[in-house]
């Protein structure tokens, strides 16, 4: 079943693009993930994540999930930043209250395009 599953795991390749185009410029970029442990070490190892993404932070791992405000205070502490620099970017409304919540700025993600429209980028 794990085979299968490694198989089958997808990413958005227009966002792991977006990602790389915004860690080139010289931003920060990170996950936040409510992935499995084995999802996530799957995904890391196919596309290669870590080489993009500063740090991965795996709800699984840490032992609280979003939309947990919890979460978004231990990334914070992890990260020794001001939430206010901080732009979050989720597909889940539960998600954006809670980071928006902690002071974090966000964006609620519908698609690749729109997302660069909101970055201005």
């Amino acid at each position: 079943m794990r085979n299968l599953h490694r198989e089958k795991i997808w990413i958005d390749n227009n966002m792991l693009d977006l990602a790389k185009n915004l860690k080139k410029n010289g931003h920060r970029v990170m996950i936040l993930s409510n992935e499995s442990k084995e999802g996530m070490e799957d995904k890391k190892n196919k596309f290669l994540l870590s080489d993009i993404f500063e740090k991965i932070y795996n709800s699984a791992k840490i032992g609280i999930a979003k939309p947990d405000k919890e979460i978004f205070d231990y990334v914070l502490t992890d990260l020794n930043v001001d939430p206010a620099s901080i732009i979050f970017i989720d597909d889940w409304d539960k998600n954006i209250i809670s980071a928006r919540n902690a002071g974090m700025h966000t964006v609620q993600f519908y698609d690749v395009e729109q997302l660069k429209q909101e970055l201005s980028l």
